[in-house]
């Protein structure tokens, strides 16, 4: 598993076990909240704000790729 910044990301070539890339259509980026954030919208009906860090999975083996806390790419991806 790679840590990636928004810099580093394009270049990061990390592979999961049935052999897809961090560029592949298989391989996708899930936001993560903390509980607290994700209890708060279930009750009050609004989200969570910006998630905590963003993760890399795989759809076919559920393997995680990659992983980011960056800012620029919490922004990017927070509504996947």
């Amino acid at each position: 598993m790679l840590t990636v910044t928004s810099d580093t990301l394009a270049g990061s070539h990390a592979t999961c076990s049935c052999g897809h890339d961090l560029h592949s259509v298989w391989v996708s980026p899930h936001p993560v909240h903390k509980k607290r954030k994700f209890w708060y919208g279930v009750f009050w009906g609004v989200s969570g704000g910006r998630p905590d860090r963003i993760e890399w999975k795989c759809r076919l083996c559920g393997d995680l790729l990659a992983q980011s806390t960056d800012e620029i790419l919490l922004i990017r991806y927070r509504h996947e």
